[in-house]
Formats: C-alpha cells, structure tokens, sequence
C-alpha cells in the first residue's frame, strides 16, 4: 500500500507509472536471483543465465502485468535479500555479524507483511544451511538464526491474529490430496514453462512444438551434474510453494493466478540454468530457451491486449446501436475470459461512461433478463466466439 501512495504522489492518475515501479522490481528480483545463484555456489555463467530465465520467464506475466500483484514482487525483493543477509551473517567474524543477522530478520519481516508467501523463509533458511553445510563458528551463527526466525515468525502471526482476528487467508479453502499434488506439480513443471492454452492460434502451438523440441536436444546434450544441488533447489521450490498450498491449485489453462509460482520459481530458474551449466553446448541451448521463453511471455501478454482491445470494440457497437432506447442490458459477458482479470467489470464500466445519460445494467443470461424486461431496451450479448457484443434484434 505504501508503493501504491508513492506510486500517486508521483504519478497520480497516469497508469503507465505504476507499470513502471512493477517492472523496476522485477528487473530488481532477476538480478537478486543472480545474485542468490552465485552466492549458494553455482558459478558466474549460472547466475547470469538464472537471472536471465527469471527475467523473461513466461509464467510471470500475471505478476508484473497486474499492479495490484506488486506484493508478490515486493515479497520476492524483501526474501531473497533476507537470503543474503542470513548467509552474510554466518559468513562473517564479528560485532558485524550480528548487524547482518538483525537486517536479515527485518527484511523477512517486510516481505511477511507483504505477502504471506514469504513465511517459507521458515523452512527454507535450514535447507540452505543443510546444503552450504557450514563448519565450525559459522555453523553456530548459522543455527542461531533459526529460533530468532521463528520468534519472528510467532510474532507476525500474532499480528495477523490480532488485525484480522483470525489467521486470515479465504474462507472455506480446504487443503486436500489434491492441494499438494497441484504445489508439486505447479511450481515444478509449470514455473519452467507457461503459455495460455485457452486461445487457439498457430503461434502458441508453434512455441509448444518448438519448446517440445529443446527438451529433447537438451536431454541428448546433458551431462552428469551433482544431484545434491538439483535434488535441493527442487525441494526449495516445493517449500517456497507450501503457503500458498491452499490456492496454487487455482491456476488454470489461461494462467490465472500463476502470480502464486513467482516465488517458487526463483529456485526454478536456478535449476534450469544449473542442468543447462552441464549441457553440451551449454550457450546455444539457453539462447533457444530464453527465446522460446520470450515468446510465450509476449503471447501471454498479447492475450491480454487483444482482449482489452475487444473492449473498446464491444463500447463502439453499443454506442452505434443503442438508438433511442432508454436502457441497455449487456448479456452473459464472462468475468474473465482467457484469464483476463476484471475483463467484466471494466466493459461494463467502460459502456457506462460512454452513454452516461442510459440506464445499463448486465444478466448472466437472456432467461435471466426476461422477466425484468421493459420496453425500450437494447439489447447485447456476448459472442464468445467473436469475443464482442453484439447487438440482438427487436427491442420489446
């Protein structure tokens, strides 16, 4: 909320500035995933190709495309340098040492308050000091941040009972089976590679094909990598993944709600660039991904565009066809088509301030408007195959 003010003290109502402050942090979170790759180990090559693949990731349009998804961005940002921060403090001798730790735990406190995702940090802080095994002192500075995490962590919680009283989140979600089949499979397989299958065009199966493709000629290229580190940066996926478990399982074929992988997929992107460090021609095959990537995120944002853009087709057709009447009834438009959020409410809006002096109300369908029918009336349903409304014949 605090970004949000700053974003309207700056820019007040011109939207594209609040685009901006999204995308600066997601510029921000690709070079901080660098930044994590390199410092767990992994070599220069593989944190500059883990931040490139975060960077253009195809499943992340939905986070940095919404502004109202900046939480996830922001909780990203505030848990990866609390990452670092802990890492710093076990690694380094001195009254320093405890400062870096202190920072540490503020960073993942903003990054709980930010989204509750970031309560991962939890588990994730004892599988990195598992991994990095450190010896000796750091070992004991390492351990020592683990009950000051859960101390913070009784204390959020604390919080949110006291703000919300209650432990918050949707009413009535139910963890099942199948909860955590979808946060395996979601933040494993589809953090890796996601297109919008709801809209047929020749280009999105294209970009399957050819990502089908790569698969095959990156497994004939592989070579034996350490299994430790790909078998971790799996489980940390998984667990970044946990507090979202009741929600993941949301995501559907247009890639709504994929917001809930931006976290997860940190550690994806370091596991693709990782294998790829051990791939015969290492440079081409994460030039083709990181080409393919881009492509599916420019379709993914395209779905987006077109569909808005059929809002501003819909508004012209009632404006040329509402004649005298004196109110308009839009029919069956869906809330969200391919994905689109709001796409509903912002058409119906849209055809209010364009005919400001008419009545416009909407009906989930023609049986529903019927009985409340008046004369008058012009009438516009939703075509979905066309994706515009149109106008129905004979006003009643």
């Amino acid at each position: 909320f605090l970004s949000f003010a700053l974003d309207y003290q700056l820019f007040g109502p011109t939207l594209w500035g609040y685009h901006l402050q999204s995308i600066g942090l997601h510029v921000l979170n690709s070079i901080l995933a660098g930044m994590l790759a390199i410092r767990l180990g992994f070599g220069v090559w593989t944190g500059r190709v883990a931040a490139l693949l975060f960077g253009v990731s195809a499943c992340h349009f939905e986070a940095v495309l919404w502004p109202a998804a900046r939480f996830d961005l922001l909780a990203t940002a505030f848990g990866v340098i609390s990452l670092l921060l802990f890492m710093e403090h076990w690694e380094t001798i001195g009254e320093r040492s405890w400062w870096f730790g202190g920072l540490g735990l503020l960073s993942y406190g903003i990054a709980v308050l930010n989204k509750e995702t970031a309560y991962s940090i939890v588990l994730i802080v004892p599988l990195l000091i598992a991994f990095l095994k450190p010896g000796g002192d750091q070992r004991r500075r390492a351990a020592s941040i683990i009950p000051a995490l859960l101390g913070c962590t009784v204390a959020l919680v604390a919080v949110r009972f006291a703000v919300l009283g209650g432990i918050g989140g949707y009413a009535g979600n139910v963890v099942s089976f199948k909860s955590f089949y979808s946060m395996g499979v979601n933040s494993l397989a589809l953090s890796v590679f996601g297109i919008n299958t709801t809209l047929e065009s020749s280009l999105a199966k294209w970009i399957v094909v050819v990502y089908a493709g790569l698969i095959i000629l990156w497994a004939m290229a592989y070579r034996k990598l350490r299994s430790s580190a790909i078998r971790t940066l799996a489980l940390l996926a998984i667990v970044s993944a946990v507090p979202a478990i009741s929600v993941i399982g949301w995501i559907n074929p247009s890639l709504q709600h994929t917001r809930n992988l931006y976290w997860p997929s940190i550690w994806m992107a370091m596991f693709l660039a990782l294998v790829l460090q051990g791939t015969s021609g290492r440079t081409f095959i994460a030039a083709v991904f990181v080409a393919i990537q881009i492509s599916a995120l420019s379709f993914n944002i395209w779905v987006y565009r077109d569909l808005l853009g059929a809002v501003d087709r819909s508004v012209a057709v009632v404006r040329g066809g509402v004649g005298p009447a004196t109110e308009v009834i839009l029919i069956g438009v869906p809330a969200a088509p391919n994905g689109v959020f709001y796409f509903g409410s912002e058409l119906e809006e849209r055809v209010r301030r364009e005919i400001p002096q008419i009545a416009v109300r909407t009906c989930a369908s023609i049986q529903f408007c019927e009985e409340r029918m008046e004369h008058n009336v012009a009438r516009f349903q939703w075509d979905s195959k066309s994706r515009l409304l149109k106008l129905m014949p004979g006003i009643p």
